[in-house]
């Protein structure tokens, strides 16, 4: 038997191999530059606008949400207004 990804057959996918990593600082990001918060309710949005304070003081990058996908859309509607007016990013409006 041959493992085709082992001989690193053309179109079979690349080996990881020592280097692949990125710098740890940008580990996690969106492509967008920020770091994703899951969010399900208004408690943990509030929240999330709190650590992108603390986050801002350090220097470090934004937070961007990402809503759940087990919420409505009822609540999403809030959620995204309230979002807004908090001034954080929605991933999936």
């Amino acid at each position: 038997i041959h493992n085709k990804l082992r001989r690193e057959r053309k179109g079979k996918g690349r080996l990881v191999k020592v280097g692949y990593r990125i710098k740890r600082e940008w580990r996690g990001l969106h492509p967008s530059g920020f770091r994703e918060v899951l969010i399900h309710n208004l408690d943990e949005l509030h929240k999330a606008k709190e650590m992108a304070e603390a986050k801002q003081k350090e220097g470090d990058f934004g937070i961007a949400v990402r809503i759940a996908s087990g919420v409505g859309a009822k609540k999403r509607e809030m959620l995204v207004a309230e979002a807004e007016r908090l001034g954080l990013k929605v991933l999936n409006p």
